[in-house]
């Protein structure tokens, strides 16, 4: 669209762009054209963001601001590229998340909404989260995913070290971060999350305290925000009134024979490579 003005009269940026003009008396008219360039895409200019009649030597000033605010923009981004792992092969777990996808409805950015997902240890909740997790982080403002809690938070001070590790992954800055109890740790989330529209993960909850210190209501996260509870405990979820529970289920008979082919394949696989570099 702009490709034959840029680096002339205009440059883009993220979410910015700046029409330029060598002399006073010639910006109108660079303006009127840029005009006519975005009228036809029906694009809208944002009226309390515009400035108009900057000289260059004050926009110079504005624009170094500029600059580290998309540099600072970038370096969240990148912090925010969960390191979590997944398993190689994942048979069945397409229909699992389109079902829990269904329950959360990302698009709809006015409710928070949350899931619990229940069923025995090693079934595949865990890893039905992070799927999800992986797939939709980048749509949210914020996101953290909060692993293994069960077995971080063995005593009352452990969940202080857990709230700390969720506000790190929100804030992005660990040293910032001061919490002498659970009292506090649980107010700050709160604090940070209410205006927020957050994607937060609590995996495998072992009681109440842990949920009611970590997500101590719906109105402690913005509008739009989803929290996915992973817990071995139905009664948990019912008790605490999540909107949805999702009971994880073992593999059918197809899709155990499908995983079974597949470790066949990589042991033939295997085998066979090792016989040749012999």
């Amino acid at each position: 669209m702009f490709r034959d003005k840029i680096g002339s009269i205009v440059e883009v940026y993220i979410n910015n762009m700046v029409v330029k003009s060598r002399k006073e008396e010639g910006h109108v008219v660079d303006l009127i054209e840029m005009f006519k360039i975005l009228r036809p895409h029906k694009l809208c200019l944002n009226t309390n963001k515009c400035t108009f009649g900057v000289g260059a030597r004050k926009f110079l000033r504005n624009q170094s601001d500029l600059i580290e605010e998309i540099v600072k923009h970038i370096i969240i981004q990148v912090k925010r590229v969960p390191i979590i792992s997944i398993p190689e092969r994942l048979v069945g777990i397409d229909a699992h998340l389109s079902k829990i996808e269904s329950h959360l409805d990302i698009k709809n950015p006015n409710e928070v909404r949350m899931l619990g997902i229940y069923g025995p240890q090693g079934v595949g909740k865990s890893t039905l989260a992070k799927v999800f997790y992986y797939k939709h982080f980048s749509e949210f403002e914020c996101s953290s995913f909060v692993e293994c809690i069960r077995e971080r938070i063995k005593g009352k001070h452990e969940i202080v070290e857990v709230q700390k590790a969720l506000l790190s992954e929100i804030l992005g800055d660990l040293s910032s971060i001061a919490l002498y109890n659970q009292e506090e740790g649980a107010k700050m989330i709160e604090d940070v999350l209410s205006s927020k529209r957050v994607l937060l993960v609590l995996d495998d909850v072992a009681n109440k305290q842990q949920l009611e210190k970590l997500a101590g209501g719906f109105h402690w996260f913005g509008p739009g925000s989803r929290i996915i509870i992973t817990t071995q405990k139905a009664k948990l979820l019912h008790n605490y009134k999540v909107h949805f529970t999702y009971k994880m289920k073992g593999m059918n008979p197809a899709e155990a024979v499908q995983l079974f082919s597949w470790f066949r394949v990589s042991e033939k696989m295997s085998t066979s490579s090792m016989y040749t570099m012999m």
